[in-house]
């Protein structure tokens, strides 16, 4: 399931995509169908 919420702020910021990224590579994903639908590298 997937949630939605507006913000005032963007919400991908570097902090934010780093954290997503070292959560990735902790569970050893490499690719993800959301991720690369949004243009989201989780190996940069």
């Amino acid at each position: 399931m997937i949630a939605a919420t507006k913000r005032a702020d963007p919400a991908r910021t570097e902090a934010a995509a780093l954290k997503v990224r070292e959560l990735a590579a902790f569970y050893g994903v490499k690719t993800q169908a959301l991720a690369r639908q949004l243009y989201f590298a989780l190996d940069a």
